[in-house]
């Protein structure tokens, strides 16, 4: 419902840019989905450094409810992820 609104809204103002849309993520963020992600968002990003310090990390982690020294993992942003476009390779069953 959040990206349905945040869509909704940015068509009605006929802009779809970044901007425009960042409804989306403010809604999510202040929202439930936010708090319960919050508490979750390092586990699998912690194991980035590593497998053992990662196991630490995400230790830390479970064990403050997300709240790990040094704040976020920074990650690229989806959309930023370059895309292929043409066709692609049939899929064979293993």
């Amino acid at each position: 419902m959040y990206a349905a609104r945040a869509i909704y809204q940015a068509l009605k103002a006929d802009r779809v840019d970044e901007d425009a849309l960042a409804g989306y993520d403010r809604s999510v963020r202040d929202s439930v989905i936010g708090r319960d992600l919050f508490r979750r968002r390092n586990m699998r990003l912690a194991f980035k450094s590593g497998f053992y310090l990662g196991g630490l990390k995400s230790s830390v982690a479970i064990l403050t409810g997300g709240r790990v020294p040094g704040s976020r993992i920074e990650v690229d942003a989806d959309a930023r992820e370059p895309k292929l476009t043409g066709a692609s390779r049939p899929v064979s069953p293993d």
